[in-house]
């Protein structure tokens, strides 16, 4: 099984281990006082939230590039994973009258979701990331000016992933200045 097909499967099992947490957290909080109470599910919420965290942070760390900006976004994620969950709870408060109970269940659901789609999108390779990945792999590319899709084999000048379309000396100019080399006449 390849690095990223182990991945994949690990990260589908993350929802439901974040259940199982949850209620192992919900049933430690009934054995010890009779009846799961919200601040005993509030514990179980945030251990829950903290896995989820830890856990998808494990799976995908060594897949991406962590800079600053990457690094403060993630951390915002988290923030705005926990703002749902609240916001959940507070409108199913006040515009549905739920009980306190199934409004934590609900709220902790907000999470995970909120937390790994945010994710997707801050950790997403970039253009030059994919760009820098593809030439380190030591193999001589053609890469699209525009997007940076490896055309390397392709049997015309229309980049597959974008639909640009370039003359073979479109594409070779742009290769050279990526590299900053100078096209010589031959």
């Amino acid at each position: 099984m390849t690095r990223i097909i182990a991945r994949l499967v690990l990260a589908m099992l993350m929802l439901p281990l974040a259940g199982i947490i949850m209620m192992t957290g919900f049933a430690a909080t009934a054995m010890i006082g009779g009846t799961p109470d919200a601040r005993g599910m509030l514990v179980a919420w945030i251990a829950t939230d903290v896995f989820v965290v830890i856990y998808w942070i494990a799976i995908w760390r060594r897949s991406v590039v962590w800079t600053s900006r990457r690094q403060l976004l993630t951390l915002a994620a988290v923030g705005l994973g926990a703002f749902a969950s609240i916001l959940a709870v507070v409108v199913l408060r006040d515009f549905v009258g739920m009980p306190i109970e199934p409004r934590i269940l609900f709220g902790n659901s907000m999470f995970p979701v909120v937390f790994v789609l945010m994710t997707v999108f801050v950790w997403r390779e970039s253009t030059g990331e994919r760009h820098a990945r593809i030439v380190e792999r030591g193999t001589d590319t053609v890469s699209c000016p525009i997007c940076a899709y490896n055309m390397t084999g392709l049997r015309e000048a229309k980049c597959p992933e974008c639909g640009a379309v370039f003359t073979l000396d479109e594409l070779l100019t742009s290769q050279a200045a990526e590299s900053g080399e100078e096209l010589g006449e031959a």
